[in-house]
């Protein structure tokens, strides 16, 4: 299948950044003051959505091609099913790009219309500020944690995790596979809303 839909697994920062780079160095297009490029970015996409970019889809571009870049936390079932046939036939031209802070939602029927482009854990800006974090004292590690703290920032808390985990791989897995394992049981709270960011981000600055 020649694939007009792409998937990547990423916060909304890291994954625009890939997006962007591969509007213009893919698909050749320009990325500044063009029409065609068209992001949309959602909480939770819907069935309402779905249909709304279906009919964006079907339109013609003004130029030679036109993008969409779908920003989401989630894609309700419902909206899977009523992009199943738009992913699979798209229009001329037209492509779409996908941006999941992870695909475990997603059908398989979903998964099997979309180009899978892999999982991107940070920007390479963290990594330096995790590496700090992991050579601090505890209190030194709470102090940095202040500004995400602060302003609340759920997804730069996950892009710090991610920079964490990508960190403390590079020093060795069965070395450090518990604080691992620390990482990954945050990162799935972080996902709800409704969880405590400084509790969370407090508790891997004493355990790993």
């Amino acid at each position: 299948m020649n694939h007009h839909a792409s998937l990547i697994e990423a916060e909304r920062d890291t994954g625009l950044i890939w997006a962007h780079t591969y509007v213009e160095e893919e698909l050749h297009l320009p990325l500044r003051g063009n029409p065609d490029i068209e992001t949309i970015e959602r909480d939770r996409y819907t069935i309402e959505d779905a249909r709304n970019l279906t009919a964006r889809a079907n339109q013609s571009p003004l130029g030679n091609a036109q993008v969409f870049i779908i920003v989401c936390e989630s894609i309700l079932l419902e909206a899977q099913n009523a992009l199943l046939k738009l992913f699979e036939e798209p229009a001329p031209h037209t492509h779409f790009v996908i941006i999941l802070p992870t695909r475990k939602g997603l059908l398989p029927t979903i998964q099997s219309r979309l180009s899978y482009r892999g999982r991107l854990l940070s920007t390479p800006t963290e990594i330096p500020f995790a590496e700090k974090f992991l050579q601090t004292t505890i209190a030194d590690r709470i102090a940095m944690l202040q500004p995400i703290l602060k302003d609340k920032d759920r997804a730069q808390a996950r892009a710090f995790v991610d920079a964490l985990e990508v960190t403390i791989h590079k020093k060795g897995v069965k070395e450090h596979e518990q604080a691992l394992s620390e990482i990954c049981l945050v990162r799935t709270y972080l996902r709800d809303t409704s969880s405590s960011l400084k509790m969370l981000l407090e508790h891997l600055a004493i355990v790993i």
